[in-house]
């Protein structure tokens, strides 16, 4: 971190379900606003950038769920079926009596010799 100065550390809880609305936060400005956008200077595209923020927040739009519990939770169930069913295939086909997973095409970066 002493080598990097403009990198910070941040511990966030591992339930932080807010990281997504930031993250759909920066898709929403990137693809608005930054993505086609051409800017001659690191000045133009902070000014950009802080004209959409100040556009923004004149006309702040809650974001409401549209899924119901029930869909999320069916959705929930439905991948752990389908992980418990992998888990479970991969245990008996291909990990019995094996200490690791099974290679394949373990020559194929090797150079041919000519």
């Amino acid at each position: 971190m002493k080598r990097h100065p403009r990198f910070h550390l941040h511990f966030i809880p591992t339930s932080s379900c807010w990281l997504n609305m930031v993250e759909r936060w920066f898709r929403e400005i990137t693809d608005k606003r930054l993505r086609r956008g051409t800017f001659e200077s690191e000045r133009a595209l902070i000014k950009a950038i802080m004209d959409y923020i100040d556009n923004h927040n004149q006309n702040p739009k809650a974001f409401v769920w549209t899924a119901s519990t029930e869909r999320i939770m069916k959705k929930i169930a439905k991948c752990k079926e389908v992980l418990g069913t992998l888990h479970s295939y991969y245990n008996v086909k291909w990990f019995k009596g094996r200490r690791s997973a099974p290679r394949r095409n373990r020559n194929r970066h090797r150079r041919r010799s000519r």
